[in-house]
């Protein structure tokens, strides 16, 4: 921190968020939160960009009153705690969810919250080393969207899939009129056991669906919400009689509803290797896609006595979770994560539109 240079200007500058940029924003607001109460006069004519200091207390306060000045629930944010110094803690999430993620990462006060679409520029990946842990039928996969969002991919492979024969077989002879696929995975494994053209399909993620593609011409559901309670809704709202959801064995949630079985069976592989090169490769981005393969990760290095070496090395960069779960395992386990995506699939987060 330079002494007598306001926290508005210096703690977004220090984690990379400009202000004012060419094309994005060309004016400047600066509020103060810790008095912002719902009774106070309603905040008009905000800059592109808007800086609120002492923002966490009264945070919940603040976003109505953005949200009354019209800013959109979609806008932007990231609010910075003690900011350049070694307790700093950034989360970045959108107006509408700010509030609910920084409760969760439990931020502290003194805060920052810096609102516009230069917050984008912390999620911009173009040039930046982007690591991450997969099974061995995502990796090429991951390395193609890491590229081509800009990013130069780590993807470490840490275990292999195979269709779980037994419960698909027993599976394939009952009654169903919907299918439901959480992952490409399952979409692989099910695909000798199922004539799809057969059911209504329901895919989460682009992925999902692209791999249903591959086997059938039909409309694929996916809903708007990309994670189990927006296939829930989904199905509340078209009824669609008896359902089976394709699960993976380390998923913890199970969509309520429906017959869920474990599609495929996960085996670990090269995880000491994988943790030891992860140790040593640089890594701007640390991308946490699911809670089983984080454990994985966690458990391996545990055994290697480097699980201290290993949070380190996480939190030394931008942490994205794949899903609430996934964020939660994290911080059980030390690791500070920086963005969750509301769609919470690999797509969304590397695919721009």
């Amino acid at each position: 921190m330079v002494p007598g240079l306001s926290s508005a200007i210096s703690v977004p500058s220090l984690a990379k968020i400009p202000l004012t940029k060419r094309g994005v924003s060309s004016s400047l607001t600066i509020l103060t939160g810790h008095r912002a109460d719902e009774n106070e006069e309603d905040w008009r004519s905000l800059g592109d960009t808007v800086v609120v200091l002492m923002a966490v207390e009264n945070l919940d306060v603040i976003v109505r009153k953005l949200l009354r000045a019209g800013k959109n629930p979609s806008t932007p944010c990231a609010l910075i705690s003690h900011g350049s110094t070694e307790d700093e803690r950034l989360a970045v999430s959108t107006l509408g969810n700010i509030t609910e993620f920084s409760n969760r990462m439990r931020l502290e006060p003194p805060a920052v919250l810096i609102v516009g679409d230069v917050v984008n520029s912390l999620l911009d990946f173009r040039g930046k080393h982007v690591t991450t842990f997969r099974a061995r039928d995502e990796v090429v996969r991951t390395e193609k969207l890491v590229k081509g969002a800009g990013g130069l991919p780590e993807v470490f492979e840490i275990c292999e899939i195979s269709p779980a024969e037994k419960n698909l077989i027993a599976a394939s002879k009952r009654k169903w009129d919907t299918l439901v696929f959480m992952s490409a995975s399952g979409v692989r494994s099910a695909v000798k056991f199922f004539d799809f053209k057969k059911y209504n399909l329901i895919a989460v993620g682009g992925t999902t669906r692209k791999e249903l593609g591959k086997h059938v011409r039909k409309r694929v559901w996916v809903p708007e919400v990309q994670n189990i309670r927006g296939v829930g809704k989904l199905l509340r709202r078209k009824k669609w009689g008896r359902v089976l959801a394709f699960r993976s064995p380390l998923a913890e949630e199970k969509l309520a509803g429906a017959t869920n079985i474990v599609a495929y069976r996960v085996k670990p592989k090269n995880l000491s290797s994988a943790v030891r090169r992860y140790l040593k490769t640089k890594s701007d981005f640390t991308l946490l896609t699911s809670t089983g393969l984080l454990d994985f990760v966690l458990n391996a290095s545990d055994k290697m006595g480097l699980r201290k070496k290993f949070v380190e090395k996480t939190n030394d960069s931008f942490v994205i979770s794949l899903g609430s779960s996934t964020t939660a395992r994290a911080l059980a386990a030390g690791i500070r994560v920086n963005h969750e995506p509301e769609n919470p699939t690999i797509d969304s987060l590397l695919i721009r539109k």
